[in-house]
């Protein structure tokens, strides 16, 4: 029995992800348990990086543990293994992710710095900018609308939709009409999951990804 439990790996995502992650997983060849998380964690990295802490202390008797994170705004910082190997993709988040590197991202971002950057399970997680605004119109007058949009938004010139192979028209839809609501250019772009898959395949090496030792009270990105 112990033998079976450590063939297993445990995986940890953000529900943002969840197509791509299930696309993935299909050409996998290990017992694993999955656990996605909300979007309510990316308005609190602390508490997310404590979930993520609380999740590694309780996985004993795995193979190891991947994090589907990225910096996410510190929260892979100080992390520590248990012993069990914990890994992660040394990208700033999962929009880095869905590009297949920070690299790709800063080329996309360098001909626009103002790109504000959608994907499948961003819209349908957490709803478009022009939707957000909508909500916002029913219960404050239009100047206080417009003062949240330019504070939000407002360092905001373009829309670039990120496709990874499991879009749904009804999304892509969504992302034009949010663009033009804002006043924004639209573009699409094709997403790479290359480091995803090397992620879950346990094909890692050190230039790309974060490896946790066990290492007591030792820990990554001091």
């Amino acid at each position: 029995m112990d033998r079976v439990i450590r063939e297993r790996v445990r995986i940890v995502g953000c529900e943002v992800m969840e197509r791509e992650i299930m696309e993935m997983l299909h050409g996998v060849h290990y017992p694993y348990d999955l656990t996605l998380l909300g979007m309510k964690y990316h308005g609190s990295p602390a508490r997310l990086r404590d979930t993520l802490q609380s999740i590694i202390d309780s996985s004993t008797g795995y193979r190891c543990i991947l994090l589907l994170y990225g910096l996410c705004g510190g929260v892979t910082r100080r992390l520590v293994a248990r012993g069990v190997p914990v890994v992660f993709p040394r990208v700033h988040d999962c929009i880095d992710l869905l590009l297949g590197s920070t690299r790709r991202r800063r080329e996309i971002m360098s001909s626009c710095s103002g790109t504000y950057f959608m994907s499948n399970g961003w819209i349908e997680k957490d709803g478009t900018p022009a939707e957000k605004m909508a909500d916002w119109e029913g219960f404050l007058d239009k100047g206080e609308v417009q003062a949240i949009k330019d504070l939000t938004y407002g360092g905001y010139r373009r829309g670039v939709f990120i496709r990874t192979g499991v879009e749904e028209s009804d999304v892509l839809e969504r992302a034009r009409a949010s663009a033009l609501e804002m006043g924004w250019q639209y573009t699409e772009t094709d997403g790479d999951l290359s480091l995803l898959k090397r992620l879950l395949c346990l094909d890692w090496d050190e230039e790309n990804f974060v490896i946790l030792q066990d290492r007591g009270e030792g820990s990554f990105g001091s």
